[in-house]
């Protein structure tokens, strides 16, 4: 298949020359040494027309680690001996991006110039660094070696100078060079070890765990949300009970995760581990996975259903300071302060209805699904009794649509005034809130006449009618 601008003007786009087939249909294959890893037609488009102009080109790092395992790769990059400068001119309608870096976008693919980094001063990325056109330098600057392989499309070698093929046939995590140098360079590469292995189900080399828990407390300089990204990519990992026990085990917990560390201290440290396996047995879902984590964190503090309230703050605490946005605040806040709720025999289903409206659909079944995964953790099978029946009782809502808002009430306050001739006041949202409580309870009342004569039965009682309509 030929390629030719296209797009807006201007601007270089992956669009095929007319009769020139489908773009769907091209991948690159290179076999080598007994395998084929297969390049998308981004990449791939990318790396012919770099060659075209003279340069050498690769694809390289997670892609590459992930194709090797036969992982679908999420992100491909490109590294080129080509500046800079010179991967805009030839891919016009490219960004540059850390271009000190050497770092293009190019149709949504990042281009990356060969580099050598020179010393980290910042904990996070090197003061200066080298442009080169030895490749092999530039992969023996990456952090782990199953990310620093390299791969030729068009002849399918694989130049890969630390080993990392064989350590991921070993399914190990092994800091390129010397580990405790690369982790100095890159504070949270100490986390991002563990969260590669708990998503690639690896272990990790002895002297790469060494070196975390003697740069353990250096997380803690590493910005919040950067370390936030990289724990929730633990907690919705495969692996995330084992990585957190490790987190824990090798030092992390007090500069990344404090509000854990008295569980974690605490004799025989069954709470800590109880709301790990909480994580785990939670449904991927990130709201999910933080509630499981913190649910009984306040356990250590206070007991029985107090504690549901102490570890809401805790979880608060925690991830405010991650600097967490908001709606996820107030998602894992909510469920952990629910997380104790009951539903003896006998509840009526009004109570499903008061609780579909507080905490939404979506809501109740996150509280289900947490209740289930507490109870997983504890060796108890399934919902229990009181989960199931509010299970049931939330189906039976749903069904019948019968979690009726305020504003879904066959009247309104207008109406309330002048069944009772009051002028309006708050005695007119007090008993509005009345009829409404009524109606959860039996939605069948939600009919305008009998409706209003509820309002006047209510509106004739003393203790209702104080205030009314002052």
């Amino acid at each position: 298949m030929n390629w030719a601008w296209g797009g807006w003007p201007g601007s270089w786009t992956l669009s095929p020359e007319p009769g020139s087939g489908s773009a769907r249909a091209e991948t690159g294959s290179g076999q080598g040494d007994g395998f084929m890893i297969e390049v998308p037609v981004g990449p791939l488009t990318i790396c012919r027309r770099l060659k075209e102009h003279g340069f050498a080109a690769y694809v390289v790092g997670g892609a590459v680690r992930d194709a090797l395992l036969d992982r679908p790769p999420v992100d491909w990059d490109v590294v080129t001996d080509a500046l800079p400068g010179q991967v805009a001119a030839a891919f016009p309608g490219s960004r540059r991006r850390d271009e000190q870096f050497g770092r293009v976008l190019v149709a949504g693919v990042d281009v990356l110039t060969m580099r050598s980094d020179g010393s980290y001063r910042d904990g996070r990325r090197p003061s200066e660094v080298t442009f080169t056109r030895h490749l092999e330098l530039d992969l023996l600057r990456r952090d782990f070696t199953v990310n620093a392989m390299a791969y030729d499309p068009f002849t399918g070698v694989l130049i890969d100078p630390t080993g990392g093929r064989e350590d991921l046939e070993l399914r190990v995590v092994r800091a390129v060079g010397e580990a405790g140098e690369r982790f100095g360079e890159d504070h949270l590469r100490a986390l991002r070890a563990l969260r590669l292995g708990a998503v690639l189900g690896f272990s990790l080399h002895p002297h790469t765990a060494a070196a975390i828990r003697a740069h353990a407390t250096r997380v803690g300089l590493v910005a919040p949300e950067r370390v936030r990204a990289e724990l929730e990519a633990i907690l919705l990992s495969p692996g995330v009970s084992p990585a957190l026990e490790h987190l824990a085990a090798w030092g992390l917990l007090p500069a990344m995760l404090p509000e854990l560390e008295p569980a974690y201290r605490q004799k025989e440290r069954s709470t800590f581990r109880h709301c790990v396996l909480t994580a785990h047995y939670a449904p991927a879902v990130v709201e999910l996975r933080w509630a499981g984590l913190f649910h009984d964190a306040g356990k250590v503090e206070g007991e029985g259903a107090d504690h549901a309230a102490s570890s809401a703050c805790l979880a608060q605490t925690a991830l405010e300071r991650l600097r967490s946005p908001r709606r996820l605040i107030r998602q894992v806040v909510r469920l952990v302060e629910h997380h104790m709720f009951t539903y003896p025999e006998g509840t009526p289903a009004g109570t499903m209805r008061r609780m579909v409206l507080c905490l939404g659909p979506d809501g109740v079944r996150e509280l289900l699904a947490l209740r289930y995964a507490d109870r997983q953790a504890s060796g108890r099978p399934g919902l229990g009794e009181q989960g199931e029946r509010a299970l049931a009782h939330l189906r039976q809502v749903l069904v019948e649509g019968s979690a009726i808002g305020l504003s879904q009430l066959a009247i309104d306050g207008d109406d309330v005034a002048k069944a009772l001739s009051w002028v309006p006041g708050p005695g007119i949202g007090r008993i509005l809130e009345l009829v409404h409580r009524r109606v959860l309870d039996d939605p069948a009342l939600n009919q305008r006449e009998a409706l209003l004569q509820l309002v006047e039965e209510l509106g004739g009682r003393p203790a209702e009618n104080a205030g009314g309509g002052d």
